[in-house]
């Protein structure tokens, strides 16, 4: 992790919360993995990407249109941010 982040810096990701309201009611919408794990969309930022756009730049890379149109998408709100501020694996 050290040796990547000297060559990159540090190591940016992004997540989307797909929110729809479909019955009246509203819905997150998850990506299945498998058969039992389930995730947000989203991914690692390019250097240098602004989140805004990484993130739109990923949904569309993982939810586009085969067609090759455009998808418009909105983006509401930053939730949170999180560091690692060190090298050490995540103890679990």
């Amino acid at each position: 992790m050290r040796e990547e982040y000297e060559k990159i810096g540090m190591r940016r990701s992004v997540e989307g919360v797909l929110l729809v309201h479909e019955h009246s009611l509203p819905h997150v919408l998850l990506l299945q993995i498998g058969t039992t794990f389930f995730k947000l969309p989203g991914g690692e930022l390019n250097p240098g990407e602004d989140e805004v756009e990484g993130l739109k730049r990923l949904l569309t890379e993982t939810l586009g249109r085969q067609d090759g149109a455009k998808d418009l998408w909105t983006i509401e709100d930053v939730i949170g941010n999180w560091w690692r501020p060190n090298f050490d694996p995540p103890r679990v």
